[in-house]
């Protein structure tokens, strides 16, 4: 996988993580991105869980650290379900 997740803040308060990986070897590839919506009150919920979960720095920081650089370190939308942080997803898959 060569995608690296982006963090995107809104003035509202509210964020946009993404992903995005575009595989392209010999035996063809497929591509995938994920985009997950979240307010700004759960994302100070998801601020609360990183915080208590051990995780310094801003946000995109802490998300590293939690997640992975490319979200594959543990599944972000278990962690989120599992600690009631709302979301909303969007994803697209093309093989």
């Amino acid at each position: 996988m060569n995608g690296l997740f982006s963090l995107t803040e809104s003035e509202d308060g509210s964020i946009r993580i993404s992903y995005e990986d575009y595989k392209v070897d010999a035996f063809g590839g497929s591509s995938y991105e994920a985009i997950y919506d979240i307010d700004s009150e759960n994302k100070a919920k998801l601020f609360r869980y990183l915080v208590d979960a051990g995780n310094t720095g801003d946000l995109n920081e802490m998300l590293v650290s939690e997640f992975g650089e490319r979200l594959d370190k543990k599944s972000f939308a278990s962690t989120c379900d599992e600690n009631e942080i709302k979301y909303k997803l969007f994803t697209w898959i093309d093989d």
